[in-house]
């Protein structure tokens, strides 16, 4: 393995932002509709794509989870930590 490599973490397919903006509200619970003004900027990415070949190599890494199970798990995560957040408060 290499030492302090920095490894990314995913499934290791392409996934448009649009349809990870859409699940991640959908999982908050929140009744957005996700839109695009059609304007593309040079550098926006249309698709998210984590390179997983080096957490595979050097740490057995096999990506199991779906966008839909991940992006819940994410929701759930994230709720858990603003409510730690109000009762800290």
């Amino acid at each position: 393995p290499e030492p302090l490599a920095i490894v990314n973490g995913g499934s290791g397919t392409a996934s448009a932002v649009r349809d990870i903006a859409a699940g991640l509200a959908a999982a908050l619970g929140r009744r957005t509709r996700v839109r695009f003004n059609g304007r593309v900027r040079a550098g926006d990415p249309r698709h998210f794509q984590a390179d997983t070949a080096r957490a595979v190599a050097n740490l057995g890494f096999r990506p199991h989870w779906t966008l839909a199970a991940g992006t819940s798990a994410y929701a759930n995560w994230w709720t858990g930590i603003q409510a730690l957040e109000e009762t800290a408060g």
